[in-house]
């Protein structure tokens, strides 16, 4: 991929929009649980800061119906400040212009969830417009939405030319991450995981011209168990891919791509937090939550000839710790592999630094789904926006 880095730009006294992802776990009381993501904008920030730039700071947080204030952004103002960073808060975008021409050079001005507006929800060009208003420069360093259609990553670049234009520096290095599966190493082992079934399911389909084997965690494992005809409980299961699953499975055999689906599992029974049981089925009142030892010995088998491995999505429910622990030792195994190993989405990513096993990693991905895209795709869908007039 290439195209003009940010560092080639005339940026300075320029107003920026800068497009973020800081989408950050957040306790029910407002405290920030990992900072991975506020962590990866600094070298983008601080070099927008070096060149006396006034920095508009757009993100979204979780994707909210209507304004919520648990996911207001407010709540990562402390960071920033401890970092020691000048920022200032604006709840409207009108309150965000008007600060972005008084506040002196080096300020950030940090605006309300984006997603508090519809509008952000997909393709809008009134509402890019309006948003163009607020930087003379517009920079993308929001990774883990190049995959998305949101207002701001698609409709907004369409206001600017290309010299007026860039990705940062997160994105730069993302994608200089991505160049390595143009060409995967084989054996190439991809792990499927979280909760995101509908999103990531069909990415199984093209996957199967890239990986040679698939490991399937339980909440995307359950919605092929049903279209085997096998008993999954009280687990969520996407009816509507029911028979591309069947597909999936089918063209598989095919072109010789292993297919790993669980061979026990750890089930709440009745709720998720109900009595835990492990057993090689999931019982007709159990909702799976992970897996059992037999299923961690196997996948500990099919991870050890891999050269190449990307674990995408996690498998358990964080506010169950005990529903953790399986994941936690899925990745422990990976971190022992010598194979070039790739963690991404937030959960995930969240999970290794918890263990400590962020330097037995050689990546962590801010962007799950974006990577799983490019991966399946070869291609990422807002690049062409933000690198075209």
């Amino acid at each position: 991929m290439s195209f003009q880095h940010l560092r080639s730009h005339t940026l300075l006294h320029k107003r920026i929009f800068l497009r973020a992802d800081l989408n950050v776990p957040l306790s029910s009381d407002g405290i920030i649980l990992n900072d991975y993501r506020l962590v990866s904008l600094k070298p983008t920030l601080d070099y927008l800061i070096s060149q006396d730039t006034r920095i508009v700071l757009a993100t979204h947080i979780g994707r909210p119906h209507g304004v919520d204030e648990k996911k207001s952004t407010k709540h990562l103002l402390l960071w920033f400040k401890e970092q020691g960073y000048s920022i200032v808060w604006s709840e409207t975008i009108e309150d965000a212009y008007n600060k972005s021409l008084e506040q002196n050079p080096r300020t950030i001005v940090l605006m309300e969830n984006l997603r508090f507006y519809k509008e952000e929800y997909g393709p809008d060009d009134l509402f890019a417009f309006k948003l163009s208003k607020l930087g003379d420069f517009y920079v993308n360093d929001a990774f883990s939405l190049l995959h998305r259609d949101d207002a701001s990553i698609i409709s907004l670049p369409a206001f600017y030319t290309a010299s007026e234009k860039s990705v940062g520096f997160l994105v730069e290095r993302e994608l200089e991450v991505l160049e390595n599966f143009n060409q995967p190493q084989h054996p190439f082992v991809l792990i499927l995981g979280g909760g995101k079934v509908k999103d990531k399911l069909p990415y199984c389909e093209p996957l199967l011209d890239k990986v040679d084997t698939l490991i399937i965690l339980p909440a995307i494992a359950c919605t092929f168990l049903k279209a085997l005809g096998q008993e999954v409980g009280l687990s969520l299961v996407e009816e509507s891919l029911l028979d591309l699953s069947r597909t999936i499975l089918s063209k598989a055999a095919k072109k010789g791509v292993k297919i790993v689906l669980p061979l026990d599992y750890l089930s709440a029974l009745e709720t998720v937090d109900g009595e835990r049981v492990t057993l090689p089925s999931i019982p007709s009142n159990g909702i799976a939550l992970a897996v059992g030892p037999l299923s961690l010995d196997l996948y500990k088998k099919e991870l050890s000839e891999a050269r190449m491995i990307v674990c995408n999505g996690a498998m358990g429910i964080k506010e169950y710790p005990d529903s953790m622990e399986p994941f936690y030792r899925l990745l422990n195994i990976i971190a022992l592999s010598p194979a070039y190993t790739v963690v991404g989405g937030g959960d995930s990513v969240a999970a290794v630094y918890q263990n400590s096993l962020e330097n037995q990693f050689s990546y962590c991905s801010t962007g799950g789904g974006t990577f799983l895209y490019y991966i399946a795709h070869g291609t990422l869908p807002a690049l062409g926006h933000t690198f075209t007039h």
